[in-house]
């Protein structure tokens, strides 16, 4: 839903279908590379960890790895659910506020 909400509020600045795809394209590619999914977030530079703090997939992602496999985590479960659904209610907000209904 966060990321539903997200692409809604990304292409309520668009005019046309194509354009719309170029901008969620150009969010989403490098979301998931700066999110900790492909590459761990301790290999990345430190001038990046706050891009890394505001995007929602990097908490998606932690909260994935604690479940599925186990694994170490930066955050508790509960917080990284926690800041999912403040981006999902800021992205709500945001999208009602700036969507066309033309």
């Amino acid at each position: 839903m966060v990321f539903i909400s997200l692409g809604y509020l990304l292409i309520s600045f668009v005019n046309s279908a194509d354009s719309g795809m170029g901008i969620l394209q150009a969010v989403q590619f490098p979301m998931m590379f700066l999110s900790g999914v492909f590459v761990p977030i301790e290999m990345l530079p430190d001038f990046i960890n706050p891009v890394v703090r505001i995007i929602p997939l990097t908490y998606l992602g932690d909260v994935l790895r604690q479940v599925l496999v186990g694994g170490s985590s930066e955050f508790s479960i509960s917080f990284n659910i926690l800041v999912l659904g403040g981006f999902l209610i800021l992205n709500f907000v945001l999208t009602i506020k700036f969507w066309r209904w033309e």
